[in-house]
């Protein structure tokens, strides 16, 4: 009889690796994140609300589009970042239970592991002894031949032969009996043990899809900024046609008058009864109000407009007394409610992207 020795199988470790707290504690950052915008839009679009009813013009237009467009974009960013959480929440309640699934196959796998390495050692010992028996059996059956060739002589000796010939048999089969339990036994190991195995390396693949799924998805997820100065969707604002953007000269003013009843052209100097020379009566040259440029800093935020020049009124002595004196207070100009809120704006956000927002 050939001896067959099994081949124990090697042990395979399919971790699944993650920490499933971590990233619930992430997505609950990104829940608050999503309520904070939330809330900034809802500020902004009552702000918006509050000044609807008692604002209009051009100025009021401009900043109703842009706190629009403004409460649309957190209302998104809120959205999307929601999103992002509850993907993570998902993953790390799925990451969780696939651990625990993952530990009881490395579990069951390690048991039926011990359980072959025995039942390998049980059909070695099996074959050992059937080889053993079959042995004794085939030295005690030519004892009994040898004993009963004697005859009479040899009838005490075929006796014992005959009975050794009996305990051998019965030898033979119980070592046959427990080879053949052994290797079903080892067998049965086998199976488990792959199945075990096959369901650790299922999982483990499992849980890697898993978390290339959620960062795919992550990916996916875009959060536009709201809209700030010097993007192409920030409102022009302009009240009136004397206010003035970044590099734009303008007209000069020429400081001139016309005469009113004057048939001379520029310098008010005519003919007529009251046109005369620039200071007439009603022909004296005539200033438009001076334009206000509107400066948008490279942080994004708006610069006051620079304070017109006043001409102090000559001839006052009040005021020549004052000025000497050290008296006289400056004027303070009075900015624009539109200016004020874009103001507002820019502090509110701290410029636009790409100029560290």
């Amino acid at each position: 009889m050939t001896t067959v020795i099994p081949v124990i199988p090697t042990l395979e470790q399919y971790p699944v690796t993650g920490e499933p707290g971590a990233v619930t504690v992430q997505a609950g950052g990104l829940m608050n994140t999503s309520r904070l915008m939330s809330g900034q839009s809802r500020q902004i679009a009552a702000m918006n609300a509050a000044l609807h009813s008692a604002w209009s013009g051009e100025a009021a237009s401009g900043y109703q589009s842009l706190s629009a467009n403004m409460v649309g974009a957190f209302t998104r960013a809120a959205t999307a970042i929601e999103g992002a959480a509850q993907l993570m929440t998902r993953y790390a309640t799925e990451l969780e239970r696939l651990q625990r699934e993952a530990q009881a196959a490395q579990t069951h796998s390690e048991h039926w592991h011990q359980e072959i390495t025995t039942w390998t050692g049980r059909v070695t010992d099996a074959q050992t002894a059937l080889t053993r028996a079959q042995g004794d059996l085939t030295t005690a059956q030519g004892q009994y031949t040898a004993a009963a060739a004697q005859g009479a002589k040899g009838a005490a000796a075929a006796a014992q032969a005959s009975a050794a010939v009996g305990r051998a048999k019965i030898a033979v089969r119980t070592a046959q009996d427990d080879l053949t339990r052994a290797r079903q036994q080892l067998t049965h190991a086998h199976d488990e043990f792959t199945h075990w195995q096959d369901r650790a390396r299922r999982i483990r693949d499992t849980a890697t899809t898993e978390g290339e799924g959620l960062a795919a998805a992550l990916l996916l997820i875009t959060i536009a900024p709201p809209p700030l100065p010097g993007t192409l969707d920030y409102p022009t604002l302009e009240p009136t046609p004397q206010i003035m953007h970044n590099e734009d000269p303008g007209e000069e003013q020429d400081g001139e008058g016309k005469g009113d009843k004057g048939g001379g052209g520029k310098g008010g100097k005519g003919d007529g009864e009251k046109g005369g020379s620039g200071d007439g009566e009603k022909g004296g040259g005539k200033e438009g109000p001076p334009k206000i440029k509107v400066v948008v800093g490279p942080d994004g935020k708006l610069r006051p407009p620079e304070r017109p020049p006043t001409k102090p009124v000559i001839g006052d002595p009040r005021q020549e007394e004052a000025k000497a004196a050290g008296q006289l207070d400056r004027p303070q100009p009075q900015h624009p409610l539109w200016v004020t809120l874009l103001d507002l704006f820019s502090h509110i956000f701290h410029g636009p992207p790409g100029h560290g927002g």
